[in-house]
């Protein structure tokens, strides 16, 4: 199954360290996912789109990003 933009996860970086933070939660669910293709586009703005390949990893993704974003 192919991810859609629907599929894609917003996210807003409000400080340098939220862009550590994401580098970080990226790694750590590739590797937990196997490595699964990843778009990262940046808007110049701080916010960035976040999609996979799969739409059910970009589902995973959102909702575990959204998770640990409300414990930061």
């Amino acid at each position: 199954m192919s991810a859609t933009l629907s599929d894609t996860t917003e996210v807003r970086l409000a400080h340098v360290e939220d862009e550590a933070r994401l580098s970080q939660f990226i790694q750590g669910f590739l590797s937990e996912n196997g490595y699964p293709f990843i778009m990262v586009h940046a808007d110049g703005a701080g916010g960035r789109k976040v999609m996979f390949e799969d739409a059910s990893i970009s589902r995973r993704f959102r909702v575990l990003w959204r998770r640990a974003s409300r414990h930061a």
